[in-house]
């Protein structure tokens, strides 16, 4: 369901009002699809894993890594090297459990134990627990979800889609079917193994990704072993380049799980407050605006993408967007049938000018 809120501005020409209406894109940045990248590799140092980062940040791509919490915990130079290289370069980490163990073999107790020791270390760490991918891909069971839910992460991936649809999202879907059985795209070559749903290689994966973007859903891939076939999950090298050279090509948000999953959770629960500021047929146009979701702002804080359409001719303003007196952002209004503004939902009043 759409969010639009219609607000009334008067134009200098013409005495009539004007409809101006404002929604929540369903993506970042208005981009057709999203799409996350996923790295199951525990060694974030090794020379393997250290060739894959080259080929994603020479494009200026995201990845996520996941989390095992006890390894982490160890070895402090993989924690040096995530947050002081990885998450500024457009990283993204995901919990992994803290020890790589089969939760679907627990019961609720010792699962939910496990998740929230892995959950609490994160928060140690100061990595911002949101996401989880469950290792061998075993959240198939309900308690073991619940479990992950109890635990506070608020999404759960699984490793194959088996025979569901990959496409989370879809259509004019604005929440997936299950946050904590969320499928991905199994990334191995065919002869890493036996794996009939997975994607052996780039031309497996174009028609996934053309039909995510006609979708206009959200795309999990999952990789193991890249570029190293005594690896678990091999994936060969190239083909890896290729798919994230045809993921540059489409319109594709590619951020983190714990991006798409908070803007998600946002988007969701965001509530508008707009008043007018200007007097009839003046210019500069001033409104204000409040973008409220009721979610806690330190954890849920990736900015939203507004979407304003103007009922009127904004070409070769600059709109300019305050709050409490700094400039927020401004941009030359080049389209005015939709005006993009990346604004966080915090509660507090924005103070929007054209000018």
């Amino acid at each position: 369901m759409k969010l639009i809120y219609p607000l009334m501005i008067f134009f200098t020409s013409c005495s009539e009002p004007h409809l101006l209406s404002v929604e929540i894109a369903k993506w970042r940045d208005n981009h057709q699809a999203a799409i996350s990248i996923n790295a199951d590799i525990g060694d974030i140092l090794s020379p393997t894993f250290l060739a894959w980062e080259k080929l994603v940040t020479e494009r200026k791509m995201s990845m996520d890594i996941e989390i095992v919490t006890a390894n982490y915990e160890k070895r402090k130079d993989m924690l040096r090297y995530l947050k002081d290289v990885l998450i500024p370069s457009g990283f993204g980490a995901f919990g992994h459990g803290h020890t790589h163990v089969n939760h679907d073999r627990l019961s609720f107790k010792e699962a939910k134990e496990s998740f929230q020791r892995c959950f609490d270390s994160m928060k140690k760490m100061e990595l911002n627990p949101v996401a989880y991918a469950y290792p061998e891909g075993a959240g198939l069971k309900n308690r073991t979800r619940r479990a992950l839910a109890k635990a506070g992460f608020l999404s759960g991936r699984l490793y194959c889609f088996r025979k569901n649809s990959p496409f989370i999202m879809p259509e004019e879907q604005q929440q997936p079917q299950d946050w904590y059985g969320l499928p991905s795209l199994a990334m191995e070559d065919s002869s890493a193994e036996s794996c009939g749903q997975c994607i052996n290689n780039n031309e497996d994966l174009i028609p996934f990704l053309d039909s995510a973007i006609k979708k206009k859903a959200w795309l999990i891939m999952t990789y193991h072993s890249i570029g190293d076939p005594k690896g678990w999950g091999f994936y060969q090298f190239d083909e890896f380049r290729k798919d994230l050279d045809a993921i540059k090509l489409r319109d594709f948000w590619n951020a983190s799980l714990n991006d798409i999953t908070l803007y998600t959770f946002e988007r969701g629960r965001v509530g508008f407050d707009l008043k007018t500021m200007t007097k009839p047929n003046r210019w500069p146009l001033n409104f204000e605006l409040i973008l409220n979701d009721g979610l806690e702002n330190t954890r849920y804080n990736i900015p939203l993408t507004i979407k304003i359409r103007p009922n009127g001719d904004w070409t070769g303003r600059t709109l300019s967007v305050y709050q409490g007196g700094l400039l927020v952002t401004a941009q030359r209004v080049h389209d005015t049938t939709v005006v993009l503004l990346s604004l966080l939902s915090n509660e507090k009043s924005y103070t929007v000018v054209v000018r």
